[in-house]
């Protein structure tokens, strides 16, 4: 039976350089429905830009910023970075087993960046947030995919490498693995972290 393993995109597929001063250049164009200096706290609160928009701005102006955003996603899509190991592993994996990306980035620069990046063909499914249809404190988007194909808690492995990763992992009640091989994270557990891309299939066929 084919397992499914779902991946993150920022920083666990790709290495993707920090925007987060030209959202706020963005953002900036903008009135802020609160005081500035909540402005770093609120920021680390998004969990999608979609998010961030609304946290930030008066209601009006929310779908305007949200989509200058996605605009600039789509423009430095050739800032993105894949090393040749991470396309190596992809091609091994999908000839046994099931891949999908679940990302809380936007649906349009997502598609965008793995069709440019020659990878969409290894996944079978791929999820993009749309205005807010992607919250990784919400387990809904993995689930759903394992009920459509038919796949087990047990049988799934979710990389990525934030700490909100790990929670949706725990959230869902399947298996973890953190995407270390860009940048350590201190907020994952040691026991979980791979910090290789070259024994990434190792990693995961430990776990399946």
């Amino acid at each position: 039976m084919k397992k499914a393993i779902i991946f993150d995109f920022d920083n666990t597929l790709v290495r993707n350089p920090d925007s987060i001063i030209q959202i706020k250049g963005i953002l900036a164009k903008f009135p802020l429905s609160l005081n500035n200096r909540y402005l770093s706290e609120k920021i680390k609160e998004a969990v999608t830009d979609f998010h961030l928009c609304q946290l930030l701005l008066n209601e009006e102006d929310v779908d305007k910023a949200y989509d200058e955003i996605v605009k600039l996603k789509v423009e430095n899509i050739k800032s993105l970075y894949i090393p040749q190991q991470i396309e190596r592993v992809l091609q091994n994996l999908a000839s046994k087993h099931l891949l999908f990306v679940v990302s809380a980035r936007d649906h349009i620069s997502l598609n965008l960046s793995l069709r440019e990046l020659g990878i969409i063909k290894y996944f079978k499914k791929v999820l993009g947030d749309i205005r807010g249809s992607i919250n990784k404190n919400d387990p809904s988007a993995v689930l759903n995919i394992l009920e459509e194909y038919f796949i087990t808690t047990k049988d799934c492995i979710y990389i990525g490498d934030k700490e909100l990763d790990y929670k949706l992992s725990l959230a869902v009640g399947c298996k973890f693995i953190g995407a270390a091989w860009y940048k350590k994270s201190t907020h994952i557990p040691e026991e979980f972290q791979c910090h290789d891309a070259d024994t990434l299939e190792e990693f995961i066929e430990k776990l399946l």
